[in-house]
């Protein structure tokens, strides 16, 4: 650790984005926030500060999803209050927008398809 001194670490993360039963109700019309914290395990803002850096996110290539579009992202910074003092908290909050047009051509059509071929199957079965 540096005293007085200022670090710089690079970082890849792999983490869970939790989705909210209310997220579901525009489906496949949605958008989804997640949200990384990054905070000191043990050392409170007295003896650790956290800082963005000017550019405090660099993506080396575009992030490729199969169903998802990043739209954009938003830090900040908060003083958190914990029963042994303060503590710096950085966030890093991202923002996707579905691509619905995964959706209609995977699960939409197929499933539509399927019970035209059937209604029109049970007619003719019906007629002869």
């Amino acid at each position: 650790m540096v005293q007085y001194g200022y670090v710089n670490y690079r970082l890849s993360v792999k983490a869970p984005c939790e989705l909210d039963e209310s997220g579901f109700r525009l489906f496949p019309f949605d958008t989804r926030r997640c949200t990384l914290l990054f905070e000191s395990y043990s050392h409170n803002s007295e003896e650790v500060t956290l800082h963005w850096m000017h550019e405090p996110i660099t993506l080396v290539r575009k992030i490729q999803l199969p169903d998802f579009d990043l739209v954009r992202w938003e830090t900040r910074k908060e003083n958190m209050f914990y029963p042994n003092g303060y503590w710096d908290q950085l966030q890093a909050e991202f923002t996707f927008k579905r691509r619905y047009g995964f959706y209609i051509l995977q699960a939409y059509v197929p499933t539509y398809l399927t019970i035209i071929g059937k209604l029109t199957e049970f007619k003719l079965h019906k007629q002869i």
